[in-house]
């Protein structure tokens, strides 16, 4: 860490307006000599700034702060970073603030987008401490009340929602959570909201699972946005690859498309490749247990390939390669890998367990099994490999779904819609 002659910020440092606040940011952000900046002397939080240096504000555009619980390059974060990408692309001043360092927070500087890494926050989050945590660094309610609308990213963050609720701070709460998470929460969240929060889901089945546990929100679909890379040329006649990739755990559903292959006639299942990849979580029992019978399978079965965690681009390059996504898990609000492989036009399998399932007519853009049946999992494999000829027309109407839905331009629209209405 870097040394800094001076402060930004301590809890007593007033500014006149929002527009004295944003001009001392950027005045003393062009002007310094070091990469991060302590917000208060022995502080143990840092607002990372833009190499460049060089930041504008469009006075005529509004200021948005995006908190995030962390920057790891997972679900929710890459959401936070195309939020923000965009929001700075369009002229808005935009913040991050999120509670735990990770690799996306180099991605956001080298944009131009200042991040506050918040430890306080975490204090604040994870805690019974929700309101007395800034005492002696950076005071929350002095300096969220510069910014015009707040951005707050996923259910985990419900502390933040109630320390404002019942003010004047227009928030936006995008949630991405499901039936799992909400469990978790049960008891922490607010049952009800005030008028000055705006409740956003990802997706219907995120939405339709808030309802379900009793939280009245009346919340509206926003769903992320994936950058079109194009699509590969459809070849579904040669060896059919299936892949399943994401965590390794029973959330997931590996184990059911393990029973799946297993209940599969042995003969068809030859005809195939079969790659799961993924890790599991050291403290997940369950998961490191499939992990071993997915192993062990595949050392009987020579078409079938057990991979570790890949980075995001390789996984992009993979997709060149394989011919069917797989998606068995029992609880997924919308995985972003599904909505690639619409993009790659490849063939989608669901289970009625995830957002996706909710965009999918089954044999007609994808497929559709129900959530934990290994046996109807089995039927549509075994479909999908007798019924080759079919499947051109099924991928052309599952890319659809990402051109009308996903595409980031679709996203941006709305997102920017919501900001200025």
């Amino acid at each position: 860490m870097k040394e800094s002659n001076y402060y930004l910020f301590d809890k007593n440092y007033i500014f006149e307006s929002k527009y004295d606040f944003y001009e001392t940011i950027v005045k003393k952000i062009n002007t310094s000599t070091v990469d991060e900046i302590l917000i208060n002397k022995d502080s143990i939080n840092y607002f990372w700034i833009p190499k460049q240096k060089k930041l504008h504000f469009n006075f005529n555009k509004k200021t948005i702060l995006i908190i995030i619980h962390e920057l790891s390059r997972t679900g929710a974060p890459m959401v936070a970073l195309d939020t923000a990408k965009i929001l700075k692309d369009k002229g808005y001043f935009t913040t991050v603030i999120t509670l735990k360092d990770g690799p996306l927070r180099q991605e956001l500087i080298d944009f131009g987008i200042p991040v506050i890494v918040l430890k306080d926050l975490g204090i604040m989050q994870y805690t019974n401490s929700e309101f007395e945590i800034f005492n002696n660094n950076l005071d929350l309610d002095n300096f969220i009340k510069y910014f015009d609308k707040i951005i707050v990213i996923t259910a985990t963050l419900y502390n933040i929602i109630k320390r404002y609720m019942n003010t004047e701070k227009e928030i936006i709460w995008w949630i991405h959570e499901g039936s799992e998470s909400y469990q978790i929460l049960a008891g922490k969240m607010p049952k009800m909201i005030s008028p000055n929060i705006k409740v956003f889901c990802g997706g219907e089945y995120s939405l339709n699972q808030l309802k379900n546990y009793g939280y009245k929100y009346f919340p509206n679909v926003l769903n992320y946005g994936v950058s079109d890379i194009g699509k590969n040329e459809l070849n579904f006649n040669e060896e059919l690859v299936f892949l399943m990739a994401g965590t390794i755990s029973k959330r997931k559903g590996q184990n059911i498309m393990l029973k799946a292959l297993k209940q599969m006639d042995r003969r068809i299942m030859k005809q195939a490749k079969f790659i799961f990849i993924g890790d599991a979580y050291e403290s997940d029992y369950e998961g490191l247990e499939i992990k071993k019978e997915l192993i062990s399978f595949s050392k009987k079965n020579d078409n079938v390939l057990v991979l570790a965690s890949v980075p995001r681009e390789e996984l992009f390059k993979l997709y060149d390669n394989i011919d069917v996504l797989v998606l068995a898990s029992i609880d997924d609000p919308m995985p972003v890998v599904a909505t690639e492989s619409f993009m790659k036009e490849k063939i989608v399998i669901c289970s009625t367990e995830t957002g996706t399932s909710y965009y999918v007519k089954d044999k007609k853009n994808g497929f559709v099994f129900k959530s934990g049946d290994s046996e109807e999992l089995s039927e549509k494999l075994v479909y999908i490999l007798k019924n080759k000829d079919k499947l051109d027309v099924i991928a052309n109407e599952g890319r659809k779904i990402f051109e009308n839905i996903f595409e980031m331009s679709k996203f941006e629209e709305k997102l920017l819609k919501i900001l200025e209405d």
